[in-house]
């Protein structure tokens, strides 16, 4: 939902600006307006996605054997050894 509010501020802010700034397009902008701000809803959807994609990437889950039955440990486990 926060992320939500955050694109749909975003949208509202560039399309006010672009109502300011081009006057000549103010009917264009009035008519894709509803549409605009119906894609807000999509559009925070593919980047919280691509967010948590992210995130996923630095936690990477790597096996050390490929027996069934085995537990995968993540990356970074393994405790460090001093020399």
């Amino acid at each position: 939902m926060k992320t939500m509010l955050k694109v749909g501020c975003g949208v509202l802010l560039s399309l006010g600006a672009l109502y300011l700034a081009f006057p000549t397009f103010r009917e264009v902008l009035l008519a894709i307006a509803p549409f605009l701000l119906f894609l807000i809803c999509p559009l925070s959807m593919f980047l919280m996605m691509k967010g948590m994609s992210s995130q996923d990437q630095k936690t990477t889950v790597q096996t050390t054997s490929t027996r069934p039955g085995d537990t995968p440990k993540r990356v970074g486990d393994e405790p460090i050894e001093s020399n």
